[in-house]
């Protein structure tokens, strides 16, 4: 485990990205998986987009394991009723 360091699933909206770099902010390394491209925000030291599935077990389970924390956002949007 890796102490100062964010997981957050389905980080790449707004409320995920937002959360991103109050992290950052805090000196906080940022790990972001989600299914959609990660554009809320740019570039910078601490931060990693992974466009990915939570879905996907080995790679969840690696990151898991190399994070000190998990938020967990990841949620389908806009489904039909």
């Amino acid at each position: 485990m890796r102490f100062g360091s964010v997981l957050i699933t389905g980080g790449a909206g707004f409320i995920g990205a937002s959360l991103a770099q109050r992290f950052l902010t805090s000196g906080l390394s940022v790990t972001v998986l989600d299914t959609a491209p990660f554009d809320r925000l740019p570039p910078q030291a601490g931060l990693t987009g992974i466009q990915g599935d939570v879905r996907d077990d080995a790679r969840v389970d690696q990151l898991v394991a190399s994070s000190g924390s998990v938020i967990h956002w990841a949620a389908v949007g806009g489904v039909d009723e």
